[in-house]
């Protein structure tokens, strides 16, 4: 028998004072009695490899970039972040729409500059994270942007991050989860930074899901290799 979802990679570590879990989830068919690959800072540890096979994709062709499922108010719904010059997205700007699954219909492009998205759904709200291109850079910039919308037609757009480092030059994908033991919101982001090797994960927390502040205490992950498009959940 074959699973469809497989965690290829699970950290746990002790950060500001609680415990959460760090997971790169890929969704692949495997067989069922592979184990799981185990991480600490002295790298990955496999105890049997898995066979990990293909099973498809979102969609054919070259439109998207990153994908996000959701569940809101009982429908399920795919984010997709749009790539310009393409069949989805005429224009020349990147941008976000919100599909629904089963139908196949397309709620229309919001957040128009801005991509590399994740989606959480908390308080009847989708909350949508995100960054955005800086055409006059000509790059991805150093902040995070929040869109928050009850319906998903009307949309309040609010900065909830910025790097402050000189090192960070860009910020690219995020993930947001709630650690459910003391509430607190974790994010971790994707950065360039000339430290290490690109691209190294960052993380930051807050406690209202308006105002991201770094983990101090939280080291970079994996600053030796590229660890780009990250995915956190508790």
């Amino acid at each position: 028998k074959k699973m469809n979802l497989f965690l290829l990679e699970k950290k746990i570590k002790k950060i500001s004072s609680f415990t959460f879990f760090f997971m790169t989830l890929f969704a692949v068919s495997i067989n069922s009695n592979a184990t799981t690959l185990h991480a600490n800072t002295g790298g990955i540890y496999e105890q049997h490899k898995p066979t990990i096979v293909k099973i498809g994709k979102v969609i054919n062709g070259n439109d998207l970039m990153e994908t996000t499922p959701f569940l809101f108010q009982g429908t399920l719904y795919r984010l997709e972040t749009l790539r310009p010059h393409t069949n989805k997205n005429k224009t020349s700007t990147i941008a976000l729409e919100i599909v629904e699954i089963n139908s196949g219909r397309r709620l229309g492009k919001f957040a128009i500059g801005h991509g590399l998205a994740d989606a959480v759904v908390y308080n009847n709200n989708l909350h949508v994270f995100t960054s955005e291109f800086d055409k006059k850079r000509n790059k991805w910039g150093k902040s995070i942007t929040k869109f928050v919308t009850s319906d998903l037609k009307n949309w309040n757009k609010s900065i909830v991050f910025s790097a402050h480092e000189n090192s960070i030059d860009s910020i690219f994908n995020v993930s947001v989860t709630k650690e459910e033991v003391t509430n607190v919101w974790v994010m971790v982001y994707e950065t360039n930074d000339s430290r290490y090797a690109p691209f190294t994960m960052r993380f930051a927390e807050s406690h209202d899901l308006n105002l991201f502040r770094n983990i101090e205490s939280a080291p970079p992950f994996r600053t030796e290799k590229y660890t780009g498009a990250p995915h956190l959940a508790w």
